[in-house]
């Protein structure tokens, strides 16, 4: 069986209702050391952010109010797994004892190299990504999925390019409704192996080899820029960002 290409990183947020010496933070604190070995023996578990003391609970890259939690799993299966199949969702029933509710999106996964360990500016980036701009291929919630991208793929192009295929050029033009695409929001480049490599505002979201950079590449070439702005919209599955953006 052929190892994967990539893997399933997160970052969880969470605001505290007091330090963690606090009385009030006592329950958790009492069940950290059990829920993170129940994480790293779960199948399908690669790697958890952790200082010296075996947690993340002392590391504060926001605020002294904010803690954060970040792993990597070998798909979406095996953490959905993880967080609402296990005795993990018992502390996710009791999180009102010890946090305060977030506006907006607190959550966040993308896909990585398989071997990559994200960093914490990484991990804020993507999850602030999705605050504002909503799912996309960059960065998503479980409510929707994206695929992995369809890097080191050879062959055709991956379950997000061909669930889309055959569609008119109707179906196409609909995409960008507010004429986002008049901009260059997508950007590409090709590299000297020939592999093409997709940015979406100056951030990579797809990369693309041997068939299926050469597919992308004679649909762009020849094409003007609103044209191949869309050619890129569909490959990468970011069509919400034409229509509600």
């Amino acid at each position: 069986m052929a190892e994967p290409l990539f893997q399933l990183a997160q970052i969880n947020i969470a605001r505290i209702l007091a330090p963690m010496d606090d009385p009030i933070m006592a329950e958790f604190v009492a069940n950290l050391d059990r829920i993170n070995a129940l994480a790293d023996a779960a199948p399908g578990f690669v790697w958890r952010l952790q200082s010296s003391n075996g947690n993340a609970t002392s590391l504060r890259p926001y605020d002294d109010t904010i803690i954060v939690n970040m792993s990597v799993w070998t798909d979406p299966d095996a953490l959905h797994e993880y967080v609402f199949r296990t005795q993990h969702v018992e502390i996710m029933r009791q999180r009102k004892q010890w946090f305060s509710k977030f506006d907006g999106a607190y959550t966040c996964l993308w896909w990585v190299p398989a071997g990559h360990i994200p960093t914490v500016e990484e991990a804020k980036e993507r999850l602030e990504h999705l605050r504002t701009q909503g799912d996309s291929a960059y960065a998503f919630s479980f409510r929707k999925l994206f695929p992995q991208p369809v890097d080191e793929v050879d062959g055709d192009e991956s379950n997000t390019a061909k669930s889309n295929t055959g569609k008119s050029n109707t179906d196409e033009a609909n995409v960008d409704k507010r004429n986002i695409f008049d901009e260059e929001v997508f950007a590409y480049r090709v590299n000297k192996d020939g592999k093409v490599f997709i940015t979406w505002h100056g951030k990579q979201v797809m990369i693309l080899k041997e068939q299926s950079a050469k597919k992308f590449l004679a649909k762009v070439n020849g094409a003007d820029q609103r044209q191949a702005q869309l050619v890129m919209a569909k490959i990468t599955g970011n069509f919400k960002h034409g229509n509600e953006r």
